[in-house]
């Protein structure tokens, strides 16, 4: 790695020094197994395209912690006598990007869906017809006993 910003320790638990100099990790070391192949294809395609990326991935922190992380970034070319660096074997370029931990926002969408789901399933298993509308009339959710009291066909009322 060529740089790391001190910030790293807040996200991986390591100092920027375990990913600087000889014999040194790469945060590619952190990728949880179960996510490592997708996101160094991903990032591999990234660093030879040369376009601005997003990606998704969790990490293991050096607390043994599981974190999702988000990083933002776009690959840049090695120029004559620059510092190089080689991604993978590939060609030479490194990634320029921003690592944020999103596990709080990751929780907090997948408990989201989990309460939509529940919801879903109260609805469509309430024998009352259910809706909801906006200020303007428009509807917003109804259940199918909802349609089904007005002669509605499925999805019809929304």
């Amino acid at each position: 790695m060529l740089y790391v910003n001190r910030s790293v320790a807040k996200v991986t638990g390591y100092t920027t020094s375990h990913f600087l100099g000889p014999g040194s990790s790469s945060l590619w070391d952190l990728i949880h197994p179960d996510d490592k192949s997708r996101t160094v294809e991903f990032l591999t395609n990234a660093a030879s395209q040369g376009f601005p990326y997003v990606c998704q991935y969790r990490i293991i922190t050096r607390n043994q912690e599981v974190r999702t992380v988000e990083e933002r970034g776009k690959s840049k070319r090695a120029l004559n006598g620059s510092r190089k660096s080689k991604i993978l074997g590939g060609d030479e370029c490194w990634l320029d990007g921003v690592l944020t931990d999103v596990s709080d926002r990751v929780a907090m969408e997948n408990e989201l869906r989990t309460n939509e789901r529940a919801l879903h399933s109260v609805l469509e298993n309430c024998r009352a017809a259910v809706f909801l509308k906006d200020t303007s009339g428009k509807h917003l959710l109804v259940n199918s006993a909802y349609e089904e009291a007005l002669g509605l066909q499925a999805g019809q009322a929304t």
